[in-house]
C-alpha cells in the first residue's frame, strides 16, 4: 500500500492531534469490508466508520436514556419522568453548584440563565459561581473580575431558581424593590446587576446594584451608576468584532488610495463572503441611509479626518504620552490602529481606525494586519486576536525590535474608552 506519514507539532493549535489520529484510523479502514450504520432514523446520514467515536457515542446515548432524571424525545407528549412544562430541556435544571467562566463576554453565552456581561479588567479570567445557601432554597452568587451580569428566570434559560430566590452577590444581600403600583411579579423574568466602581480604576469596588426587567425588557429599577458605563457590549474588542455587524470601509483620499480600501473590501468578500461598501470619508453621512453603523476608517494621523478621532473627548488620546510618543516623533512608516466609538447616529456602533504618519505606514498596517496569518490558508481580516489598539513604529517590517509582539504599544481600553497602564503593554519613548 501507499505509505502515509502524519505529523503534528507539540504546540500546534491549528490541527490538533485528535483530528490526525482520527484521520489515521479512517485511512486505515479504507479497505474495510464492513461499514457501520448508526442511523437513529432512516436516511439521517448517520454513517461512520470510526469505531472509537462510535463506542463513545453508544455509551453516551445509553447513559442519557438510562438517566433517572428523565428526558423528552419530541415534545410535551413524549417525556419520560418529567412533566409537560419541561418539554424545552432534555434534563431539568438542578440546584447543583455551577461556575461560568470567560475571558471575553462577547464570545460566551449563558449557563443556567446566568451570563457575564462586563469585566472589570478586559480579556482576563472572569468567573461567576452560583450555589444554594444553607437552606438549599436561595441562590448565592460569587464573582471574580465581573462588573456586570444578567440572570434570566424564564423557562428556556433552565434556571433552577425563581426570581424571588435570588438572594446575594459576593456576600451582599440583593434588594430587588419595585414600584408597588406597577409591580406584576409574573412578568419579571430578568435581573441585571452592576457593581459600583470608580472612574479612577480603583482596585476596590463597592456594592452591587440590581434592577428588574419585565417581559418586554423595560427598565423597572435603576442602580446609582448604571449609566456610567459608556462602552457598550457591542463595542468590546478584539478588533475583528467590527465586522460582526454590517460595516463600510471609509478612506481619506488625502493619504489613502482607493485601491487600498478596495483591497481590504476584497479580502472580506473573498474570505468570508462579506460585502462592504467603499466610500470616501466625506460621504460618511450616507451610512445611515444604508443601515450601517460600523465602519473601518483608513486615514492619516495629521489629516483633518484623523484629528476628528484624536480630539474626541471620549478617547482622550492626547493624554497618552507614553503610547503616542512614537507617533508624535513622526517616525516614517508609523501607524496607530484602534477601535473607537463610531460616533454616528447609532450610539452602539464601533469603528476600527487606521491613522498613519504617511501612505507607506498606512499600506503596511492595513495589509500586514488584514492578511492571512498562515498562508495559503484564507481567513477573514483581523480574525487573529488583535487587541483594542496597536501602535506600530516604523512599519511592521521593522517592528520586530519595537516591543512585545513587535508593537510599540498594545492593549485594551477600560469601560470608559480610556487608556490604562494596567491594561497595556508599551515601550515608552520619552
Amino acid at each position: 500500500g501507499l505509505p502515509i506519514f502524519l505529523r503534528v507539532g507539540s504546540n500546534d493549535r491549528v490541527v490538533p492531534p485528535y483530528y490526525l489520529r482520527r484521520l489515521a484510523r479512517q485511512l486505515a479502514s479504507i479497505n474495510a469490508t464492513r461499514v457501520t450504520f448508526d442511523e437513529v432514523r432512516p436516511n439521517d446520514g448517520g454513517v461512520m466508520n470510526d469505531e472509537q467515536v462510535q463506542k463513545f457515542l453508544r455509551e453516551a446515548i445509553s447513559l442519557s436514556k438510562n438517566s433517572d432524571q428523565g428526558y423528552c424525545k419530541r415534545g410535551a407528549s413524549d417525556c419520560s419522568g418529567k412533566s409537560a412544562s419541561d418539554k424545552y430541556s432534555s434534563i431539568a435544571a438542578a440546584k447543583d453548584p455551577f461556575t461560568l467562566t470567560t475571558y471575553n463576554p462577547s464570545f460566551t453565552g449563558s449557563l443556567h440563565g446566568f451570563r457575564i456581561d462586563r469585566q472589570i479588567y478586559p480579556s482576563l479570567f472572569s468567573s461567576l459561581k452560583v450555589e444554594s445557601d444553607d437552606t438549599n432554597a436561595m441562590a448565592v452568587v460569587t464573582t471574580e473580575n465581573v462588573l456586570q451580569f444578567t440572570a434570566n428566570f424564564d423557562l428556556q434559560s433552565q434556571n433552577a431558581y425563581s426570581i424571588d430566590q435570588f438572594k446575594s452577590v459576593d456576600g451582599q444581600d440583593v434588594d430587588l424593590l419595585t414600584d408597588s403600583a406597577t409591580e406584576t411579579p409574573k412578568k419579571f423574568l430578568t435581573v441585571k446587576c452592576l457593581r459600583n466602581w470608580q472612574s479612577n480604576f480603583s482596585s476596590s469596588y463597592g456594592d452591587w446594584k440590581c434592577r428588574k426587567f419585565d417581559a418586554d425588557d423595560q427598565q423597572i429599577q435603576s442602580g446609582d451608576n448604571w449609566d456610567r458605563i459608556v462602552r457598550l457590549e457591542s463595542q468590546l474588542g478584539p478588533m475583528r468584532r467590527v465586522a460582526e455587524q454590517p460595516f463600510a470601509i471609509l478612506f481619506d483620499p488625502a493619504i489613502c488610495p482607493e485601491s487600498l480600501a478596495v483591497f481590504l473590501a476584497n479580502q472580506f468578500l473573498l474570505t468570508s463572503d462579506t460585502p462592504s461598501p467603499v466610500l470616501t470619508w466625506q460621504r460618511r453621512g450616507e451610512l445611515n441611509s444604508l443601515g450601517i453603523k460600523n465602519f473601518i476608517f483608513l486615514g492619516g494621523w495629521n489629516s483633518s479626518a484623523g484629528q476628528d478621532f484624536i480630539d474626541d473627548e471620549k478617547l482622550q488620546m492626547r493624554r497618552w504620552k507614553c503610547a503616542l510618543a512614537p507617533l508624535v516623533a513622526a517616525t516614517p512608516g508609523s501607524a496607530f490602529v484602534s477601535l473607537a466609538p463610531a460616533g454616528l447616529e447609532d450610539p452602539d456602533g464601533v469603528a476600527l481606525v487606521f491613522l498613519a504618519i504617511d501612505s507607506r505606514g498606512l499600506r503596511d498596517a492595513v495589509i500586514g494586519l488584514s492578511s492571512p496569518t498562515i498562508p495559503p490558508m484564507a481567513r477573514s481580516p483581523f480574525s487573529n486576536w488583535l487587541p483594542d489598539y496597536l501602535v506600530i513604529k516604523g512599519g511592521l517590517e521593522t517592528a520586530s525590535a519595537a516591543g512585545p509582539g513587535g508593537f510599540s504599544c498594545a492593549g485594551y481600553y477600560d469601560n470608559h474608552w480610556q487608556f490604562r497602564n494596567e491594561l497595556s503593554s508599551c515601550v515608552c519613548v520619552q
